[in-house]
């Protein structure tokens, strides 16, 4: 017992009977509820969420339980450590050290190095696999429309200055959008170009792909590259990859690290415009 403990227990160990199992036990589960309390903070926000779409608690509940299970587990650590030590600033070092240990045990860096057999060991060594939980766990029982924010990447049109499209580049000057390095006698089709900006901007989003899935691309389909340039100067990298099987748009942004499944019907349109659909040959009149 260390930071005066002992000496306490020796001074009212006349007027109390409680053996030492008894203080063990009282000393973790105060520390057990002290995390208890912690995470009864932040009911508010599955329950936020339950509010927008039809959340799936099993994985919520489930994903507290395993929590305070792995923290019954770095507290029993930390009191052993405590127990056979007289330094506290030790004991908190050796602590952290034996709980960062069994946190990197399931590691994907270090399950990596070895085999199928001893990456599967590590991980039930480790704790990394007890406190993540997929975000796929959520679809169980709902509509990805329901918890998605289909319009996450919706921007801003009139922040939009520019557009670098596979041969050709919009600008917009004055309010209205143009066709860079137009002809004498051509002139932009304003709705087409319109219309083809606000596809850009209007892209829906139909699922999401979590770091651990590694979608199948088409191999003999060259990607869709769009570059947005924003009123701010900033750069917007937009790379649509064809999914394997005809099944939508893989699409990568560069403000984003999330990668977004988009449906054919909203990639084609972008992929299929050419210049000569922008633009016409001025009348006469004109």
């Amino acid at each position: 017992m260390v930071g005066g403990t002992a000496q306490w227990y020796v001074g009212v160990s006349a007027h109390l009977t409680r053996s030492p199992w008894q203080l063990v036990l009282g000393k973790f589960f105060a520390c057990l509820l002290l995390v208890g309390v912690a995470l009864l903070l932040t009911l508010p926000l599955p329950i936020t969420v339950a509010f927008i779409g039809n959340l799936d608690w099993g994985p919520v509940f489930g994903g507290y339980l395993a929590t305070l299970f792995l923290a019954a587990a770095y507290i029993a650590i930390g009191l052993f450590v405590s127990a056979r030590s007289d330094n506290q600033i030790i004991s908190l070092i050796i602590t952290s050290l034996l709980c960062g240990l069994f946190y990197l045990l399931g590691a994907d860096a270090l399950t990596g190095l070895f085999g199928n057999r001893g990456s599967e060991l590590l991980q039930l060594l480790g704790t990394t696999s007890i406190v993540t939980v997929g975000f796929s766990l959520f679809e169980a029982e709902a509509d990805s429309g329901d918890w998605i924010d289909n319009k996450i990447l919706k921007l801003d049109e009139k922040k939009i200055v520019r557009a670098e499209f596979p041969g050709f580049t919009l600008q917009r000057q004055d309010g209205e959008w143009q066709l860079a390095q137009l002809a004498p006698d051509e002139k932009v089709i304003t709705d087409q170009v319109e219309e083809l900006v606000k596809k850009l901007d209007g892209l829906t989003v139909e699922s999401v792909f979590t770091s651990g899935d590694e979608p199948e691309l088409e191999e003999n389909t060259k990607p869709l590259k769009i570059t947005v340039v924003l009123d701010d100067d900033s750069r917007l990298e937009y790379t649509f990859s064809k999914l394997k099987g005809g099944s939508g748009y893989l699409l990568q942004r560069s403000d984003q690290s999330m990668r977004y499944k988009i449906a054919d019907w909203g990639v084609n349109p972008l992929k299929d415009t050419e210049r000569e659909k922008l633009v016409e040959i001025k009348s006469p009149a004109d």
